[in-house]
């Protein structure tokens, strides 16, 4: 037996030990934050550094009993406002951090609260069907949170009324 069939496994092409979630918006932990490399979309000879933050649901689990696992990937530089990282830590904190206050967040904190992330289904380029991050919000925020998109068909605009030649009120 080799080294690696002894102290790995083979995986059949397409068999995948999870299950994907529904769309929707599910209370999870943020279990990880990992740092890694991945190529650059404009050349993929150079390695970007990246942050994956992983999340596991804690109310809703799959036919396994298991939670759900979602991870978003960020770059690791903060306020550009297109930049991910930018964008999810607005969306978790409410609002832009300062410079001061970006230097020192707490990643225990982070991973003490609870979060309100919403999935969507995405289709990879091979084909894959994921979850895809779309937000990330506090569980306990105050006000409205949008927790869907509702796509509601555009009402008609009403149509102009019919001259009638034989009304007495017409100008």
């Amino acid at each position: 037996m080799s080294f690696f069939a002894k102290n790995g496994s083979f995986q059949e092409a397409g068999a995948t030990d999870f299950e994907i979630a529904e769309a929707g918006t599910y209370t999870c932990k943020l279990i990880e934050i990992e740092t890694s490399e991945q190529a650059d979309f404009n050349d993929p000879t150079v390695m970007k550094p990246i942050y994956i933050f992983k999340f596991e649901t804690t109310d809703m689990f799959d036919s396994n009993d298991r939670p759900f696992r979602f991870s978003k990937f960020t770059g690791r530089a903060y306020g550009n406002e297109k930049a991910n990282l930018t964008i999810l830590f607005d969306q978790m904190f409410g609002r832009r951090l300062s410079r001061d206050e970006y230097a020192t967040i707490d990643l225990d904190e982070l991973m003490a609260k609870s979060w309100r992330v919403m999935v969507d289904e995405h289709k990879t380029a091979s084909g894959k069907v994921v979850n895809k991050i779309m937000s990330v919000r506090p569980a306990n925020r105050k006000g409205v949170v949008v927790d869907a998109i509702i796509n509601k068909p555009v009402a008609a605009k009403p149509k102009p009324p019919v001259s009638d030649e034989d009304d007495p009120f017409q100008d």
